[in-house]
């Protein structure tokens, strides 16, 4: 469980989108990226998930409605670019629910 990206959140400033694409996951999955990018600053279950030679992370949280999403993005300067965003799968929202249960790390960064 991590708040944004593991690191990375005080030089994030913006979240960025293929607008086309947007129109699209909204039209055909009924999420739309502006809602889903709001888990990003928010405390979600994270994990890495690296494609077509990029670095990719897979963010699930929950939408205001709460119902749990995965947000897929990558980090393009100090701002957060998703990729697509989809309702979580049954072993991420575990995932996520399990993370959120545990403790939080008292490790020092």
């Amino acid at each position: 469980m991590t708040n944004g990206s593991p690191s990375i959140p005080d030089r994030i400033r913006a979240v960025e989108w293929d607008e086309k694409k947007r129109l699209l996951i909204l039209r055909e999955r009924r999420i739309d990226f502006i809602e889903a990018a709001k888990i990003l600053f928010d405390r979600v279950y994270e994990y890495q998930s690296d494609r077509k030679g990029e670095t990719r992370f897979v963010a699930i949280g929950p939408l205001e409605d709460r119902t749990l999403v995965a947000v897929v993005y990558t980090i393009r300067g100090a701002k957060f670019r998703v990729i697509t965003a989809r309702r979580a799968t049954s072993n991420e929202q575990r995932a996520y629910l399990h993370a959120l249960a545990a403790p939080p790390d008292e490790r020092a960064d």
